[in-house]
């Protein structure tokens, strides 16, 4: 079996969001479970990295923030790599981060699930790369609460931070 290409730095804007696209998301809609089937399609894929950075996060900015704001409640996918660079180096970032209005349920939600690899020293254990989604997949308390949410906003940002 021939080892996958990975994919330049330069074209993960365009490869990600076609992904989020075939996936359906748009700014106003969005599946979170084919959300998370193109991310960790996106996540498989491998990118000329020094090293890369998955993490997940399920969050009410209750948690956070006590001002009289109006809350919300947070989804977001992210894959942070860095490129090592002759004159400087560079960081990207993938993300996809859905809102939806905070209910007294959400404020009972606090997930972060990360997952680091450096590529030099054989990228991601299969294991952990599984078990990294797998635990997002089967938590039974976010996705009872998001089978009756109403998404507010989808926001998608791949590029240079």
């Amino acid at each position: 079996m021939a080892k996958a290409k990975k994919l330049k730095p330069s074209a993960v804007p365009k490869y990600f969001n076609d992904l989020l696209s075939d996936a359906g998301v748009t700014p106003t809609s969005a599946d979170l479970r084919a959300v998370l089937a193109a991310f960790k399609l996106y996540c498989r894929t491998p990118i000329e990295c020094n090293s890369e950075l998955m993490i997940f996060e399920a969050y009410d900015s209750h948690h956070f923030d006590w001002s009289s704001q109006p809350h919300e409640f947070t989804v977001c996918l992210t894959r942070g790599f860095y490129k090592a660079g002759k004159v400087s180096d560079t960081a990207y970032t993938s993300k996809v981060r859905l809102t939806f209005p905070s209910t007294a349920a959400s404020q009972k939600i606090n997930i972060t699930r990360e997952l680091e690899s450096v590529p030099s020293v054989g990228g991601y254990n299969q294991g952990d790369f599984e078990n990294f989604f797998h635990e997002i997949e089967n938590d039974a308390r976010l996705w009872k609460w998001l089978a009756t949410a109403q998404l507010k906003a989808v926001a998608t940002y791949a590029g240079m931070r």
